[in-house]
């Protein structure tokens, strides 16, 4: 004789309006991640490409700035 016998389990689903509305919310929620995760990871590229420009643009205006004080000033004319 066994000591466990299988018997067998009827579960009825019924599904209200709040099911449906709890799994609209959470597919909604879903979206709502995934796009604010995108516009995240468009934001920090963008500010990398924005940090690269302004690193770029001042090493321009130190190069001109040292161009202008050698120009200026006659005694630096041979040295650079």
């Amino acid at each position: 004789m066994p000591y466990a016998t299988m018997t067998r389990v009827t579960v009825a689903a019924n599904r209200d309006w709040m099911d449906y509305l709890l799994f609209w919310v959470q597919l909604a929620s879903l979206v709502g991640t995934a796009a604010a995760a995108l516009l995240a990871y468009l934001s920090i590229r963008q500010a990398g490409r924005q940090a690269r420009e302004a690193q770029q643009a001042l090493i321009r205006e130190r190069q001109l700035d040292f161009e202008i004080d050698v120009l200026r000033d006659p005694r630096r004319r041979g040295r650079a």
